[in-house]
């Protein structure tokens, strides 16, 4: 609450305070902190990599990683406020998650997609997203000032997110994310 929320998103905050309220509190929340170990952190991840959910799948390997990262930078905050001595979770070894290379639509994958959204009410927003690159909350968060027709020009200055139940215009995550395309 105290060092997530005031530095990040709404999302980030939200998706921090889920994993901790999911994965963390119910494995962890009973181990004090001076006594948590690396081998229970492991045996943690591992679980969250074996173990079926309801649904009978079981998390990716991102997501096990990304409970790793929030239990340790939770861990770094308690040792700058000398709760700790070491952060447990950095002796840990992350899952390994492959990375997939992302593959541009060929010239003909184009032509099809265009040929399948003719009619679609959407097909603008489409047609954007294949000649921009542009993400679907930049797209949706674009508004008519944005747009320089004359130019042939859209500058991506904000994105639209879902809070809560609620969509609200947020400015782009980084820097390099404001642009014009």
């Amino acid at each position: 609450e105290d060092v997530v929320r005031p530095k990040n998103r709404p999302s980030t905050y939200k998706r921090h305070a889920d994993i901790v309220r999911v994965h963390l509190k119910p494995s962890l929340g009973h181990v004090r902190l001076a006594r948590l170990t690396p081998a229970q952190v492991q045996s943690l991840l591992k679980s969250k990599s074996s173990t079926p959910r309801k649904n009978g799948r079981t998390l990716s390997p991102r997501t096990v990683k990304y409970i790793r990262l929030i239990l340790g930078s939770a861990l770094r905050h308690a040792m700058r406020w000398g709760y700790i001595g070491i952060n447990v979770a950095a002796l840990t070894d992350p899952p390994r998650v492959e990375q997939h290379q992302v593959e541009a639509l060929s010239p003909d994958g184009a032509r099809k997609l265009l040929q399948a959204i003719a009619t679609h009410r959407f097909r603008n927003l489409f047609i954007c997203a294949l000649a921009t690159g542009a993400r679907q909350g930049e797209l949706l968060g674009t508004r008519w000032r944005d747009v320089d027709h004359d130019a042939g020009t859209m500058r991506i200055a904000t994105s639209l997110q879902r809070i809560d139940g609620e969509y609200r215009l947020v400015e782009p995550k980084t820097q390099k994310s404001r642009r014009v395309v």
